[in-house]
């Protein structure tokens, strides 16, 4: 190939590399549109998903996952209250969220579109209790169902 540098020329004539496949493969589950501006909040759009360690409070000791932040807890109660995903995942409804942390935290890794899912059937299970108030399922995401009930509207 004369006028081409030869290692553009190797370059172009490689075959894609596994992470270039794995890149390229489409996602086969998507977040719930509504979940995206919660997805900049929690990763900044996915740019950074290695959530620090929560040291208060009933997540006391586990780390968010994902590009929206799904903590273990909310994870496996999801799982366990959904009878789709309880029969798709039932190792993982099995799990405990604060001694089997890296376990689940490995599944889902491994499994993003798992994670997905659980994210999507979190979302629905909030906007059902909030069918017509987005701040205060902004703010079940965030801290709770049970917090967004009790929440004074003034602080949504």
């Amino acid at each position: 190939m004369m006028g081409v540098p030869s290692n553009v020329a190797q370059t172009q004539h490689q075959p894609p590399t596994p992470a270039h496949v794995e890149q390229a493969r489409p996602e086969s589950v998507q977040v719930h549109p509504e979940l995206k501006p919660i997805k900049m909040i929690e990763s900044s759009g996915n740019k950074n998903t290695n959530h620090p360690q929560v040291n208060y409070g009933l997540n006391a000791g586990t780390r968010a996952m994902g590009s929206v932040g799904v903590m273990p807890l909310t994870a496996i109660e999801t799982i366990k209250a959904n009878p789709s995903l309880r029969s798709k995942y039932p190792d993982v409804a099995q799990l405990n969220y604060k001694t089997d942390h890296d376990k689940i935290h490995q599944f889902f890794k491994l499994k993003p579109d798992a994670l997905k899912e659980v994210a999507n059937a979190h979302w629905n299970r909030i906007r059902r209790q909030f069918p017509n108030d987005l701040n205060r399922a902004v703010y079940a995401w965030n801290q709770g169902i049970t917090a967004a009930h009790k929440a004074d509207p003034e602080v949504i």
